[in-house]
């Protein structure tokens, strides 16, 4: 057996054949045991991830087939194995209908048998996290080509959409968020029907003036585009359900119109429609803490239970009040990628090409360079650097 870095997780009662496994293949690949399911559970959260896990079957408390299942909602990538001296039928198909087994092996089993099977679990462990690595990295980095591309033409909803975006990245490793990969894209992508809105209706809703019926009709409706359009991308079902009840109220209320409520809104919903509105009412210039104190007072809107984990993580994380940077005025020339617009980047005859908050990324800085080659935009903005 070759020597290999992931690591291996044997959980069995029987102390002997636990360390009968560590004594033979220690010198191979890193194994960790476990005297039970309760143990190997509690090591499968707090010394994972384990690229395979082998499990006895007939242990006290929770057998085999119980605790693989548990094992495969809590490190769904981990390849799960069967090692029982029952061998029936019955108890083998069980296991792989229920624990999604990948090897089902019988005792007594040689060590070179063993040794193989882990062999061809690491490989399958490699190919399932390098799938998933690529599938996010993949999809991350084009979302990000997209959504720099779609803020030429709606620049402040990409502003929203970055601070949303960092609130789940600050937030995801406190609270439990599902897949935080797919909250992020969600995220992103929660403003892309707003492409379809004209600009005039865009600046009237995000100054919070009042729309006629017909004009209160299109902006509901942002969310059912963003999810139209998102339904042609492959393996992104979860995405798209989560940027259609963004706007939907924990109590059922708002869009869409249907009979969906409370635990029935999917949860990466009801937690980015939590943050969404933090950002809008900060925008409006209110701090944080009197933000989420209206919030608390909008009775139906918000899951409770995650409205307060968020104003707790808020409150613990002592991020309410950065210090800043001191903004400075440099010459368009001078912008770099990362750079935070404190004024809006203009033409010459007052035209917004840039809205203040965004940030500069690389295809907005290629613009803007163009522009001003053309000599159409004010010499002059002031940003916020390194902050």
């Amino acid at each position: 057996m070759p020597e290999m870095s992931e690591k291996v997780l044997f959980v069995d009662d029987n102390p002997n054949v636990l360390e009968g496994f560590k004594r033979q293949l220690r010198k191979l690949l890193p194994v960790e045991t476990a005297g039970g399911a309760e143990e190997g559970l509690d090591a499968v959260k707090n010394k994972g991830p384990f690229a395979v896990i082998v499990s006895d079957m007939r242990m006290p408390r929770m057998d085999g087939i119980q605790f693989l299942s548990r094992v495969k909602e809590m490190s769904p990538e981990s390849v799960r194995m069967m090692l029982t001296g029952n061998a029936d039928q019955e108890t083998a198909i069980q296991a792989v209908n229920e624990g999604s087994i990948f090897r089902f092996l019988t005792k007594p089993c040689s060590m070179d048998v063993v040794a193989q099977a882990l062999v061809a679990g690491i490989k399958q462990y490699r190919l399932v996290t390098a799938e998933k690595e690529l599938l996010e990295k993949t999809l991350k980095g084009s979302v990000e080509v997209i959504m720099e591309l779609l803020a030429m033409v709606d620049q402040e909803s990409l502003g929203y959409v970055r601070k949303v975006g960092e609130y789940i990245k600050d937030i995801s490793s406190q609270i439990n968020v599902g897949n935080a990969w797919e909250l992020e894209l969600a995220a992103m992508f929660a403003r892309i029907g707003f492409v379809t809105v004209p600009a005039e209706l865009r600046k009237k809703y995000r100054s919070g003036e009042s729309l006629a019926p017909i004009e209160e009709a299109i902006i509901a409706r942002v969310p059912e585009i963003g999810q139209r359009l998102l339904a042609r991308i492959p393996r992104l079902e979860s995405v798209t359900r989560i940027v259609l009840y963004q706007n939907k109220k924990y109590n059922g209320e708002g869009f869409p119109r249907d009979a969906v409520k409370e635990e029935g809104i999917p949860a990466g919903s009801r937690i980015l429609k939590i943050l969404v509105d933090i950002v809008q009412l900060e925008s409006k210039g209110i701090a944080r803490e009197e933000a989420l104190n209206q919030m608390k007072k909008r009775a139906g809107w918000y899951d409770p239970g995650l409205l307060g984990a968020v104003a707790k993580y808020f409150a613990q994380s002592g991020k309410e009040a950065p210090e800043l940077i001191p903004p400075m005025d440099v010459n368009i020339c001078d912008l770099r990628v990362g750079d935070l617009l404190i004024s809006s980047v203009e033409t010459f005859d007052d035209r917004v090409l840039v809205a203040a908050g965004n940030r500069i990324t690389q295809p907005v800085l290629e613009k803007l360079w163009n522009y001003d080659k053309l000599a159409r935009l004010k010499e002059s903005v002031k940003i916020r650097r390194g902050n």
